[in-house]
C-alpha cells in the first residue's frame, strides 16, 4: 500500500498568507491580476466542455504572458556525504521589481508551485459560499472559510428559521398552557 503524498505545510502556509493578503489588499492592481488568474484556473477545472476550456487556456496564457522568469542554480551538500551533492533550481523574477510587483510574483509562483508539483490541491482552491473569500479546502466537502462564515449559513437557512419559528412557537404555547395551569391551581388553593 502507498503511502499517501502529504503537501508540505510550507507550501500551505504560503497559500493562505497569499490568500489573507489579498483579502486585505482587494483594491490593489497586483492583487485583482493574482485573483484574474485564480478565478481562470478554477474555472478551467471546473469547465467540462473542451471547446470553453480551451479558451480559457488561452486567456490563462495570455495573463501569464506579463511575467518574466530566470532559473537560477545552486550546488549544495544535503549534509556530510560529498559523494550526494545536488542542485537546487529556483525560479525568480527576471528582474527587479518595485514591492507590489515582488509580491506579485511570489504569489504567481506559489501558485505554479501547486499547479506543477501539488495539482491535487488545485482543485482544492474554492471561494468561500458565505464571504467570497479565497481558501484552501482541506476537504472536498469545505465551503466555507471559518467557522464565522459557517456559523453564518446556519443562521440564515431559511428551513433552519422556519424549524426554529416552529420550535419556539410551540415553546410558547407550553410555556403559556403551564402558566394557564399553574395560575388555575393557584386558584383552588
Amino acid at each position: 500500500m502507498r503511502k499517501k503524498k502529504k503537501t508540505p505545510k510550507h507550501v500551505l502556509n504560503q497559500a493562505a498568507r497569499l490568500f489573507a493578503f489579498m483579502d486585505e489588499r482587494p483594491e490593489r492592481p497586483q492583487v485583482k491580476r493574482v485573483n484574474t488568474i485564480l478565478e481562470l484556473l478554477v474555472a478551467i477545472r471546473n469547465e467540462k466542455r473542451f471547446d470553453e476550456k480551451a479558451e480559457l487556456i488561452d486567456r490563462v496564457q495570455k495573463a501569464f504572458g506579463r511575467y518574466r522568469w530566470a532559473r537560477v542554480i545552486f550546488w549544495g551538500a544535503p549534509g556530510n556525504d560529498q559523494t550526494n551533492i545536488r542542485s537546487h533550481v529556483f525560479i525568480t523574477p527576471a528582474k527587479r521589481h518595485p514591492e507590489d510587483d515582488t509580491w506579485e510574483y511570489g504569489a504567481i509562483h506559489i501558485l505554479l508551485v501547486i499547479a506543477e508539483y501539488y495539482p491535487d490541491y488545485l482543485s482544492k482552491i474554492e471561494r468561500c459560499d458565505v464571504c467570497s473569500r479565497w481558501m484552501l479546502a482541506r476537504k472536498s466537502d469545505h465551503r466555507f472559510c471559518s467557522g464565522k462564515c459557517r456559523q453564518y449559513d446556519y443562521d440564515n437557512d431559511p428551513a433552519r428559521k422556519e424549524q426554529h419559528r416552529a420550535n419556539m412557537r410551540r415553546l410558547y404555547r407550553v410555556e403559556r398552557e403551564r402558566a394557564e395551569w399553574g395560575a388555575k391551581n393557584a386558584r383552588r388553593k
